[in-house]
């Protein structure tokens, strides 16, 4: 497996080469991103068979994830897109990052769960 990782490879523009190159020698493809820039030709290359998503994700609260993520609406926008790759049936891999005192890490995990999120991590 290789993994495309950031800064934010849905800004690379040659993340479509790169990921159809790998799919072609037989490896399996992980998008690293914080899903807050997707489009729909992204999507179409997202759901090639061998190919799958992660990302962070930091709270059930929009304050809170932005708190973290410095980027004011990130939160809707990663949300947003992981409903899209979850109706999609992109496999997708998140990751709780728990990095405030007191962040809502257990009631984010239970908003993803809710969202159809499987494959859910802490660190």
């Amino acid at each position: 497996m290789v993994q495309l990782i950031g800064g934010e490879p849905t800004l690379h523009p040659a993340l479509p080469s790169l990921v159809r190159h790998a799919l072609r020698q037989g490896l399996e493809v992980e998008i690293f991103s914080n899903l807050t820039h997707v489009t729909p030709h992204l999507w179409e290359l997202f759901a090639q068979s061998g190919t799958q998503l992660a990302t962070s994700y930091y709270s059930d609260k929009a304050w809170e994830h932005e708190a973290v993520t410095r980027r004011h609406g990130s939160y809707a926008r990663t949300k947003r897109n992981v409903i899209e790759a979850i109706s999609r049936s992109i496999p997708l891999r998140v990751g709780l990052i728990d990095v405030r005192a007191g962040q809502r890490v257990e009631q984010a995990r239970a908003e993803l769960t809710a969202l159809g999120v499987t494959n859910i991590g802490t660190d």
